[in-house]
């Protein structure tokens, strides 16, 4: 009767078929509280059976993850507001870990390249290739320069888009330190 009226039916289902099939089962559901609050809360558990596998209790720990969620859902909101925003403003962002030499590029700045989320090989070298051929060495130049120097850059520079299309963008970056003194 604490849990949530949207949630018992599933939460109801899962236990059951852990039960059946003699596993440990993990939730997440909501509970009414003696007050009346909606809370949001994690359970793990498991039955403890007889030697003739009789379900004999169930064991298990809940705990009130209700801050976390609602962390969750506040960060899932500003993504989506920072997403709508870069959409918006056509304005893209990007990271590069270098010691992984793998981009992480918004959805917008897909767009701005004419590529689909995911189409190319998010690293360095890839986002080269994507630079128009003439520009390519000054935007080369210029971000091994802001990695030595640890400086911010902002440039200017040509893309080629899949389609052919030629575009200028401007382009800013900053180097983060890893604390060991790595860019």
């Amino acid at each position: 009767r604490l849990i949530h009226p949207d949630d018992q039916e599933s939460a109801w289902n899962e236990v059951q078929a852990a039960v059946r099939e003699m596993r440990p089962f993990q939730l997440i559901y909501r509970i009414i509280t003696a007050g009346g609050q909606e809370r949001w809360v994690w359970e793990q558990g498991r039955g403890v059976f007889s030697p003739e596998g009789e379900l004999l209790a169930l064991e298990g720990f809940i705990t009130d993850t209700t801050e976390r969620k609602q962390a969750e859902e506040a960060l899932k909101r500003s993504e989506r507001q920072l997403s709508e925003a870069q959409r918006l403003t056509h304005l893209g962002s990007w990271y590069w870990d270098i010691a992984t030499n793998k981009i992480t590029w918004s959805d917008e700045l897909y767009r701005i390249f004419g590529l689909a989320p995911k189409e190319f090989g998010a690293t360095y070298e890839a986002f080269l290739n994507r630079v128009h051929a003439e520009d390519r060495d000054l935007i080369d130049r210029t971000v091994k320069r802001a990695l030595e120097n640890r400086n911010p850059m902002n440039y200017s520079y040509r893309i080629v888009r899949p389609d052919g299309t030629v575009r200028t963008l401007s382009g800013t970056g900053e180097c983060i330190a890893d604390g060991k003194g790595s860019p």
